[in-house]
């Protein structure tokens, strides 16, 4: 077996990995070779890999224990349902379309870490492609070192002893922070069950700049899901987090890597690190996703 490391390319965070496979996972120094991997770099791509539920889960079980998804979210291996992997469809039938920049997309998502109205938001995803679609479908990932050294001085020194309320709205409608221009829901997927509203809704804060195990310094704010600066609930806490957030959006194209999918990758990434999104696809095309989340340590510091 050789493992095969290499850059995501000049400017780009992460690295790239060949040469996994499930039976190089049983190898104590592959797996904590990934774990240091992913430390120092915060995301990791994993090429040609056999496209399996199973590898799926060896992989994210190297980074920490790995989270049952509802039975009527997880994939399935013929009859057998995976409840470690949960399959995520955007179909022609049944999907959310919203129009951004003109453009009617499906499957679109505004910059966000997962759970973030959670406590205890997961340490670290697994995501990969049961579906490929011809154009668009890009993850984005934006690193939140390079965000925290990167953004205006004047801003940082504001939300750097800030944290941030997020509530748990997946509703696009009501992103109120970062909404881009002429931003319009087209059509509204059916749920399945009536979604929880105002005081039901969980939620969580969090600091918006956070300290990783290494020392570096990391800007965590989710744009998706924030509802405020979480002591100053007036306009002068909103116009500070907007700020914050225009400055990720402005940031993002020169930092941001989006990656392109093959059936053969995998993608880890530090979710107290690392901000992702989806670019979207044409309604009239299915895309399939399969991701695995790897649950929040017992004990996690900020």
């Amino acid at each position: 077996m050789r493992i095969e490391t290499s850059s995501n390319g000049t400017g780009a965070f992460g690295a790239r990995v060949r040469g996994i496979s499930q039976e190089s996972l049983t190898d104590e120094s592959v797996r904590q070779f990934l774990r240091n991997l992913l430390a120092e770099n915060g995301l990791i791509v994993l090429e040609g890999l056999e496209p399996s539920h199973r590898l799926q889960i060896a992989v994210a079980e190297v980074f920490g224990s790995v989270k049952d998804y509802p039975i009527d979210q997880q994939a399935r291996i013929g009859t057998e349902a995976v409840p470690g992997v949960g399959e995520m469809v955007s179909a022609p039938e049944n999907c959310t379309v919203v129009e951004v920049a003109g453009k009617s997309l499906a499957g679109w998502m505004p910059w966000h870490f997962d759970q973030c109205y959670n406590v205890a938001p997961n340490t670290a995803r697994v995501l990969r492609c049961g579906r490929t679609v011809a154009a668009g479908g890009m993850t984005g990932f934006l690193d939140g070192v390079e965000l925290y050294q990167k953004l205006d001085p004047a801003i940082r020194s504001q939300i750097e002893t800030c944290s941030v309320t997020y509530a748990h709205d997946l509703a696009l409608e009501n992103l109120r922070f970062g909404v881009p221009t002429g931003f319009r829901i087209v059509r509204q997927r059916q749920a399945a069950a009536p979604a929880a509203s105002g005081a039901d809704l969980q939620t969580a804060t969090h600091p918006a700049v956070r300290t990783t195990a290494t020392g570096r310094k990391v800007l965590l704010v989710s744009p998706w899901m924030a509802t405020g600066i979480g002591d100053r609930a007036d306009e002068s806490g909103d116009i500070l987090l907007e700020a914050v957030v225009q400055q990720i959006l402005t940031l993002s194209p020169a930092l941001a890597y989006f990656h392109s999918w093959r059936l053969s990758d995998m993608v880890i990434w530090d979710n107290l690190r690392t901000l992702h999104c989806s670019s979207g696809i044409d309604p009239a095309l299915t895309r399939i996703m399969y991701r695995t989340t790897i649950k929040a340590a017992e004990v996690d510091s900020p």
